[in-house]
């Protein structure tokens, strides 16, 4: 099970004028999900370009390369069925009407004339309906896309237990145009912002969340997407810990746009007049097909160009602004509220209330109280203990402090002790980081960080002696066979001496680092995944024996070290696994992942031991250093800690007011680090479950963080934020 996405981009069409837009729109919609969604992608047209995989700018799509693709997307043979299916497509839409309305995707060979118009929306409605995938996801950016949403003949896919994303660029009547602002077409322009989970205060997109963003941004536009949702909520990308580093480089953005959109080329059926004969070579006066044979542009120019002008807007803005005046103040004031300052202060006044009212409560009912048992017991006789009064009343109590302490955001245990916020020790300048992991027995302090963002792999060495002598210099690696692809996991050994990188196409390979030089030495690769499958994550065994990565098919891999041989594929997971962990012993693993469970696995026979059970999607697990207890980060803004011979819950660890995004166990086992959506890192007491400390970066905004880890010497803590800064603090000052 996992989940796969069909990204198709035609530029090139021998029939019909050529387009610059799709494959840009293609590769951007790979991209996103590629990095954020956790999909193996297959692109259509694909060509390799500087050993990555990319869409065509000028490579031909036919028919049965297309209906190929669709059919291993949605029906494969055997029983490789993904639990996620996505098809993207952008380039010509055509419609012929003969009698009978149908749609198409115009494939590069498609020629109306010859009444050959490309793939039929009504057989891609057939084979949704034979489909035996859970979920489908259909985006379509072309001329007429809103057809496959024509039910009339086939509710495709409308059956019990499936989930459903359907959307599309125009109504059936309608033209798909691309941007003057983007270099992408207007709809998919709205996809790729909408795709991005940095700008989501969850970080998680599903399919509601999308529906929403386009629809918002696509207001006012001539064409009107449509959009049709069933079944149960999807996630389609999310930015945690897990995320991918950015994936292979985009292809040349087009041309400059010209001085007014241009329409997504498409064309009606040979029953209407034939366009007129124009020069292909002024694309500029190209007539659009898509628009109904009446529509005359000499006589709409004008009024086109007037709707299309920013000053036309903002003529008709300002008339209504005057006119409704009134209704726009209360309107403005219904949606925001509360000015910046009145938000905080009421925040404030929340959080005394929150206090104040349970402690009123108290004294109230405490009064209360004395006053009944005063009245109750004779005079000059003893007062009774609880015990001896009425049965209800130490429930009562009980109840009561239960309420104060879920009133008041404690768990009912003792409250924490008094914890002030550290800042860091320095934050890392000059570099945005994707990925960073601390090397042992090193003479200073010494991470491996891999750079964000760089189209070639950047792996950094960085050491310092104190916060004003940090000494970056590049990580210098040995030839390899083949060059690495973008990275997509990164691992050390306990000793330090070995370091693992993990790519996007599925290729493990092993490095040995360097005593006195930054440098790794190319030492051997693993054996590629089945089907070139993405790992995102990988860990060491401590012997150094084993490493496990998680791939992007919902399985982890377990591959023998010194001979490079896969030796098992833990499978169970029912969504994408964010996280894996050898045991300290190497005999068992503990992975987590996004369908609210985390499960421990038996490494000799590879069998699943134990499911975790949660309420949310996890977002990280870890052992602790004795192999007794298993930490598990999650959603609900909370760590847990589960014994691992009981396999039960011992202790839940609440304090962020966000989803925690990893969570760690510090080498001597007494304390462990959580890292969050709220942008803190806090340390706690594991034995009591008692909150240490706060830590905060130095960002005037709040950027969740998604990396958190000790120094094997407890010296220093480490973290990782989504836009990449990598901050550092000193435990031992701290500790002071």
């Amino acid at each position: 099970m996992s989940r796969d996405a069909l990204i198709v981009g035609i530029n090139t069409y021998q029939y019909l004028p050529n387009l610059k837009a799709p494959a840009v729109d293609a590769e951007a919609i790979a991209q996103q999900l590629q990095t954020y969604g956790e999909f193996r992608i297959h692109r259509l047209p694909e060509i390799i370009h500087e050993n990555r995989p990319q869409i065509g700018l000028k490579t031909a799509v036919t028919l049965r390369e297309l209906e190929a693709a669709l059919v291993r997307l949605f029906k494969p043979p055997g029983d490789n069925i993904p639990q996620t299916a996505l098809f993207y497509f952008s380039g010509h839409g055509l419609q012929k009407q003969a009698g009978i309305r149908e749609g198409y995707l115009a494939v590069s060979d498609a020629n109306p004339e010859q009444s050959f118009y490309g793939l039929s929306l009504f057989w891609l409605r057939r084979l949704l309906q034979e489909s035996p995938v859970r979920q489908r996801i259909i985006l379509l950016d072309c001329c007429h896309s809103g057809e496959l949403l024509n039910f009339l003949d086939a509710d495709p896919g409308a059956k019990a237990g499936t989930d459903r994303l359907f959307m599309a660029a125009s109504r059936e009547y309608e033209s798909a145009y691309e941007s003057l602002n983007s270099r992408y077409s207007v709809f998919t322009d709205a996809l790729i912002s909408g795709l991005d989970p940095r700008g989501v205060p969850s970080r998680i997109v599903t399919n509601h969340s999308l529906t929403h963003w386009v629809s918002q941004k696509l207001k006012g536009e001539l064409q009107q997407p449509l959009f049709e949702s069933s079944g149960s909520e999807m996630i389609l990308t999310r930015a945690t810990h897990s995320a991918p580093v950015a994936a292979p480089t985009p292809p040349p953005p087009p041309p400059p746009p010209r001085s007014m959109p241009m329409a997504r080329q498409g064309a009606k059926g040979h029953t209407e007049p034939k366009p007129p004969q124009v020069d292909l070579s002024k694309p500029d006066l190209l007539p659009n097909p898509c628009l109904e044979p009446s529509f005359v542009p000499q006589e709409e120019s004008c009024t086109t160009l007037k709707y299309l002008s920013p000053e036309h807007h903002l003529l008709k803005a300002k008339k209504r602004l005057v006119a409704y005046s009134q209704d726009s103040l209360t309107l403005a004031q219904q949606y925001f509220g509360f000015s910046e300052q009145q938000h905080f202060q009421a925040q404030k006044d929340s959080k005394v209330l929150q206090t104040a009212i349970p402690v009123a409560l108290v004294v109230a009912l405490g009064l209360t109280f004395n006053q009944y048992r005063a009245a109750s017991v004779p005079e000059g006789g003893p007062l009774p203990t609880t015990a001896q009064s009425e049965p209800h009343t130490g429930h009562f109590f009980h109840r009561l402090h239960q309420h104060f302490s879920t009133f008041s955001g404690l768990d009912g245990s003792s409250p924490p002790a008094s914890v002030s916020s550290q800042t860091p020790l320095f934050v890392l300048p000059d570099r945005s980081i994707a990925q960073a992991k601390f090397l042992p027995k090193r003479s200073l302090p010494t991470l491996i960080a891999l750079e964000k963002d760089s189209v070639v792999p950047r792996f950094w060495w960085v050491e310092w002696a104190d916060p004003h002598h940090i000494r970056q210099i590049p990580l210098s690696l040995s030839a390899r066979p083949a060059p690495l692809d973008a990275v997509t996991g990164l691992a050390v050994s306990s000793d330090g001496a070995q370091v693992a990188i993990a790519s996007a196409q599925g290729q493990v390979s092993v490095w040995t680092v360097q005593a006195e030089s930054p440098a790794l030495e190319f030492s051997h690769d693993l054996d590629p995944t089945p089907q070139t499958t993405a790992i995102r994550h990988l860990s060491f065994r401590s012997d150094r024996k084993q490493l496990l990565g998680v791939g992007d098919n919902l399985q982890v891999y377990l591959w023998d070290i010194d001979s490079g041989d896969r030796t098992h594929a833990l499978q169970g997971h029912q969504a994408p696994i964010t996280n894996a962990q050898f045991s300290p012993d190497g005999q068992q693993v503990i992975t987590a992942s996004w369908d609210k469970t985390a499960r421990l696995w038996e490494v000799q026979s590879g069998k699943a031991i134990a499911i975790l059970p949660h309420d949310t999607a996890l977002s990280g697990a870890a052992f602790s250093p004795d192999g007794q207890w298993v930490m598990t980060a999650t959603w609900d803004k909370t760590a847990k800690v589960w014994d691992t011979k009981t396999k039960t819950l011992q202790r839940i660890f609440a304090g962020h007011t966000a989803p925690v995004l990893d969570a760690e166990f510090s080498p001597d086992g007494q304390s462990l680090l959580t890292a969050g959506a709220d942008a803190t890192v806090r340390r706690w007491e594991t034995n009591t479950g008692t909150q240490k400390q706060v830590f905060q970066t130095l960002n005037a905004h709040s950027v969740p963080l998604e990396q958190v880890f000790f120094t094997p010497d407890l010296q220093y803590i480490g973290a990782l934020s989504q836009e990449g800064d990598l901050a550092v603090w000193s435990e031992q000052k701290n500790l002071e």
